[in-house]
């Protein structure tokens, strides 16, 4: 093995005899970087801070002489973590250092445990940086700070074992990690051959608001969400504290929609859409809020829109307003959209459900005994609603309906003011065969037949 890659290797994962000597080498190359990345974390008497790839124990020590609550680390190097735990056998003992053998990848300890993390030199050797950065930001605590220190690229590049099992980044590249794992305030300062990377994760009282659709969370959360990858949503929305609750929207006082709203937008029918509304829900997302813009839709309305039986009832169950207004269709209801959209499934699903029907529901799904009711007393519906029924029930392929209503003298070949179609074209267009040939056996036009 060349001196270079022997280098290499014991930077990356210090072992063996060898490896015993490097945590003296690291003190000394790392001692003035270390030293910036304790200050930069502002650390306050207190916090608990954890260092991902301890090495030598530098940085740990200066951390101590700030008077931390609790300093962790986290080693792959096996006579690394003895060489910590010998230096720092007191405070060990004293409850106020711990060093554990582990990998960034899956940091042994729980959401929000930690105030600040850092680490320096490390991130070359990472398996998978953004799997890395993602656990970090997990054990963060709400507004909690990381700082990542490397070396700069150019001066990297200077030193040959840099050859081997080293991943370089440049510092937009670092900006760029940092911002796709969900950080905010990110910025990256050079100090002459070394770079100091830092951000904060989110507070819980100050969620994201408004992300452009082309904001790297936005399009990681969409791809989720329309995937089913419930599992990789859920690493999302505890990633970033807000998510649920965000809209997409590429002007914040433009259109936007929320979460719930890609998962029930058309053509719907996503894999495992109740698993998402139901990881959306238990993560604050609003089963009621409106789509900003032409219209003020809810996410029920676009599950009616999209025939998504299985969504409608997940949303049902987690509290949507089944009579909410605002429906594209005459600012109606969920099932004015089903039933417009000829989503027959979602339209009787929400009958099912408990929605309100109007005479045109009732007629347009078939609905006879609510359409009997309509005509019990004296107050019957007037001839312009009866007509509108009777294109309803052409229009949802109901004879029975459309033959009661036709015989309470609705207009054989009333035109509605939506568009140029006469219940004829509305019942050749659901492919009602049975109902057209009983429409032209009562002389029945079409709206190119009729007389302008």
């Amino acid at each position: 093995m060349s001196l270079a890659r022997l280098v290499a290797e014991q930077l990356r994962q210090p072992s063996g005899l060898v490896g015993r000597a490097f945590g003296v080498i690291l003190n000394r190359a790392n001692r003035r970087i270390n030293r910036r990345v304790v200050e930069r974390l502002d650390v306050h008497p207190g916090q608990r801070v954890l260092e991902i790839g301890f090495g030598g124990g530098l940085g740990l020590d200066r951390l101590l002489d700030q008077g931390v609550g609790f300093a962790a680390g986290v080693e792959i190097s096996e006579p690394m973590l003895r060489h910590g735990r010998r230096r720092f056998r007191s405070e060990i003992a004293a409850g106020t250092v711990e060093l554990t053998r582990g990998d960034v990848s899956a940091i042994p300890y729980p959401d929000r445990s930690f105030d600040r993390v850092y680490s320096v030199n490390t991130i070359y050797f990472w398996p998978d940086p953004a799997v890395g950065l993602r656990e970090i930001v997990r054990v963060l605590k709400p507004s909690g700070r990381l700082v990542l220190g490397t070396g700069a690229v150019e001066a990297m590049k200077q030193r040959s074992y840099t050859r081997h099992r080293f991943t370089l980044f440049s510092e937009a590249a670092l900006e760029q990690l940092l911002h796709d794992a969900g950080l905010v305030e990110i910025s990256a300062e050079r100090l002459q051959d070394a770079v100091l990377t830092h951000g904060h994760k989110h507070a819980e009282d100050s969620p994201m608001m408004t992300l452009s659709t082309e904001d790297p969370i936005a399009v990681a959360v969409v791809t989720a969400i329309q995937a089913g990858d419930v599992a990789t949503l859920k690493r999302l929305l505890a990633n970033h504290p807000g998510l649920a609750a965000v809209r997409l929207g590429d002007d914040p006082d433009g259109m936007s929609r929320t979460l719930l709203h890609v998962a029930t937008d058309w053509p719907g029918n996503y894999p495992d859409g109740a698993g998402v509304v139901s990881a959306l829900v238990d993560a604050g997302a609003d089963v009621n809020a409106r789509f900003r813009g032409p219209h003020i839709e809810t996410p029920l309305h676009w599950a009616a829109s999209s025939n998504d039986v299985t969504v409608l009832d997940a949303l049902l169950d987690a509290g949507a307003d089944i009579e909410a207004p605002g429906a594209v269709i005459a600012d109606g209801t969920p099932l004015a959209d089903a039933r417009a959209f000829g989503n027959w499934q979602a339209a009787h699903r929400l009958v099912q459900r408990g929605a309100e029907t109007t005479l045109t529901d009732a007629a347009t799904l078939g609905l006879m005994e609510r359409l009997d009711r309509y005509f019990a007393d004296a107050s019957s519906p007037g001839p312009e609603e009866v007509s509108r029924a009777f294109w309803g029930a052409c229009h949802g392929g109901q004879l029975d309906a459309a033959e009661y209503l036709l015989a309470r003298e609705a207009d054989l070949n009333w035109v509605p003011p939506w568009e140029n179609l006469t219940p004829l074209d509305a019942a050749q267009r659901t492919n009602a065969d049975e109902l057209v040939r009983w429409l032209r056996d009562r002389g029945a036009k079409s709206a190119t037949e009729l007389t302008p």
